[in-house]
């Protein structure tokens, strides 16, 4: 994602897991710690966030959801797996489901059999506006 945005830009990562938090926040000191911040919370703080950046900010998720019931076996794999970074399975089945609320034009498609996704959209002009200070990211 740095690589997208370039000097002028900020990624901004939000992660619930303190050892996922960690990782990330190691990774971006390596490669330019001034323009990417890495928030660890839950997703209630997510209004905070988009209250905080520019209308029309391009926003970018991927993570680990539950697969299809045809996909059971491997969704199980996939879940154990991943317990070590999940602080919670709720939400599993579309954890992009808050996202909409900031990121009208938001899209996904699942990967790996439905036991991952990517998703993208662009913060709208009244999350932005609903700011708390209009403190944004620039």
């Amino acid at each position: 994602m740095y690589s997208g945005v370039g000097a002028n830009g900020n990624v901004v990562g939000i992660e619930l897991s303190p050892h996922m938090s960690a990782l990330a926040r190691r990774r971006a000191a390596d490669i330019d710690s001034r323009c990417i911040r890495v928030v660890e919370g839950r997703a209630n703080e997510l209004a905070h966030l988009f209250a905080c950046v520019k209308p029309g900010a391009r926003v970018a998720v991927a993570g680990t959801k539950q697969g299809s019931a045809w996909a059971l076996p491997l969704s199980l794999i996939t879940l154990f797996r991943a317990r070590n970074y999940l602080t919670t399975y709720e939400g599993m089945q579309a954890p992009w489901s808050h996202l909409p609320r900031w990121v009208p034009d938001f899209q996904w498609q699942t990967r790996q059999a439905g036991t991952s996704y990517v998703g993208w959209g662009h913060v709208s002009v009244i999350a932005a506006s609903n700011s708390w200070g209009n403190q944004w990211f620039d």
